[in-house]
């Protein structure tokens, strides 16, 4: 029970003293999905998907990404957090990622077990997407859903 809140205590320190020495160039985000991916008790786990409309470059997207993971650690004292900024709420879900960041409190990834150094882990994308090109993509999206439904088209078999 101790070791969990030390752990918790570690995360909140370490994102602080993080934060302090960055030149964030976070933007506002909004949380589309939080999800609790615990398995048992011994490591809190959260994974979230963002939509930051001005979020425009790639280091403002990572930086956001980053922001929200901060936001999550200091919220729920997870100490796995997966964030994903996607590009509108219409694309969750669809695989389009503009950034993703995992961070690992404890430096021992997904598993647990493979303890190294690496804390967060931030990939970005420097892709420019207009407002018309967002909406075809949703469109685009939002067609092949209705006509796989219908049986028109087949995924993956």
């Amino acid at each position: 029970m101790h070791t969990k809140y030390l752990l918790t205590l570690i995360a909140s320190v370490a994102l602080s003293v993080c934060s302090f020495f960055s030149q964030a160039t976070a933007v506002p985000y909004k949380v589309l999905q939080d999800t609790n991916t615990s398995i048992g008790t011994k490591r809190i786990r959260s994974y979230i998907a963002i939509v930051a409309p001005t979020a425009h470059d790639k280091t403002s997207r990572a930086d956001t990404v980053k922001q929200a993971i901060e936001d999550r650690v200091n919220k729920s004292h997870a100490v796995v957090v997966t964030a994903m900024l996607v590009p509108s709420k219409d694309l969750l879900g669809a695989g389009a990622l503009l950034a993703k960041g995992e961070y690992y409190a404890d430096g021992c990834g997904a598993s647990g077990s493979e303890c190294g150094s690496v804390k967060l882990n931030l990939s970005a994308s420097d892709i420019i997407l207009s407002d018309k090109s967002v909406r075809i993509w949703e469109q685009s999206v939002k067609s092949s859903n209705e006509l796989a439904e219908r049986g028109i088209l087949t995924r993956g078999k």
